[in-house]
């Protein structure tokens, strides 16, 4: 084979290498329900604080009602650095879209805020925004959350 048929193989190869590389939206679109189900159901187990904390990217930002966003790990630390016994927050994705890269996504859904001593739940919206890390794990880069679904008493 001549280096210039060579060279023209391992173009080719490389095309086609390339063009394999295909994201399957379906898996990827689950994994992220899934890790999102898994974050919540942390909450649950370990408190907020500590989900929040194990499922943060160290860049991720927090936005809140009447408030300047908390930018990065170090703010969030902080502010996670105080009680949550008193209440548990938990939330169900409903629906998530991963972008054709396969490395960035959000999930939306309800969550519920439930305040152990007088047993009200809170409920309100969200969206969480994913991307993947080095290591093809789902972090949480931006958390967005909205009141006003209803307070409940059980």
């Amino acid at each position: 084979m001549t280096k210039r048929n060579l060279n023209l193989f391992a173009l080719f190869l490389l095309i086609y290498m390339s063009s394999c590389n295909t994201i399957d939206m379906e898996t990827e679109i689950k994994s992220l329900m899934e890790v999102d189900t898994e974050f919540s159901d942390y909450s649950v187990e370990h408190g907020r604080n500590d989900a929040f904390l194990k499922y943060l990217d160290k860049e991720a930002v927090l936005i809140t009602a009447n408030a300047m966003p908390f930018e990065g790990y170090d703010q969030f630390k902080k502010l996670y650095e105080g009680d949550d016994q008193s209440y548990q927050l938990s939330w169900k994705p409903t629906k998530a879209f991963v972008s054709q890269s396969g490395d960035l996504g959000y999930t939306y859904g309800i969550y519920d805020l439930l305040v152990n001593e007088t047993d009200m739940h809170s409920y309100g919206s969200y969206v969480s925004i994913w991307k993947k890390d080095d290591q093809g794990d789902w972090k949480l880069v931006m958390d967005l959350g909205n009141e006003g679904l209803g307070i409940k008493e059980n």
